[in-house]
């Protein structure tokens, strides 16, 4: 399995981008283009109401459009993958699956 491809940067994305991200990744799988399950979309919505934020590097994406690892943080969060960390009420920074369970969820199987 490929890891995560932050390419050794420190530096993420501020809390209010990366919220901006997730909710245009709902608005995205609303409007039925994506092959998603509508756990999916409750997973994100969820985290985003909890302030449940993925830390999100600045640099080390790849695709056209310079999504595709970006948006792998977010899907990491929802599947408790190890290596991701969150931030919750923007001050504990958590391993993913830690902070799914502080929010009452379990990772989603997808």
């Amino acid at each position: 399995m490929i890891g995560f491809l932050n390419a050794g940067f420190n530096t993420t994305f501020p809390d209010d981008v990366i919220r901006g991200m997730m909710t245009l990744r709902i608005n995205t799988i609303l409007r039925g283009y994506s092959a998603c399950s509508e756990n999916v979309v409750k997973y994100i919505a969820e985290c985003l109401n909890h302030n449940l934020i993925p830390e999100v590097p600045e640099r080390g994406s790849i695709s056209a459009s310079g999504d595709l690892i970006p948006l792998s943080y977010v899907g990491g969060l929802i599947i408790g993958k190890k290596g991701v960390f969150a931030k919750l009420d923007g001050q504990y920074r958590l391993e993913a699956k830690e902070a799914l369970k502080r929010i009452g969820l379990e990772p989603i199987v997808l």
